[in-house]
């Protein structure tokens, strides 16, 4: 059986760069990881998903503790680091 975490170890993601894009586009998280896999197979999708991410950063810095505020700055910068955008 698989789990949430071979999911998105599959996609190549950390936990929290998973629940940034579940969180901006409603979806479940096994739903979330599909979505990113599909996406991050072109660098046009991983630009998309990095808009993504980004708008996701600017919502938390204006609501959010600064422990949440760390861990969204930190998933945006391992998933920029770890896909191509060109």
């Amino acid at each position: 059986m698989l789990t949430l975490k071979d999911c998105a170890d599959f996609c190549d993601l950390n936990f929290d760069d998973l629940m940034a894009i579940e969180e901006f586009a409603h979806l479940s998280p096994v739903e979330a990881c599909a979505y990113i896999e599909e996406l991050s197979a072109t660098p046009r999708g991983c630009r998309q998903l990095l808009e993504m991410m980004q708008e996701h950063v600017e919502r938390v810095e204006k609501g959010s503790n600064n422990e949440r505020v760390r861990e969204a700055h930190e998933a945006l910068n391992h998933f920029a680091a770890t896909h191509h955008f060109v």
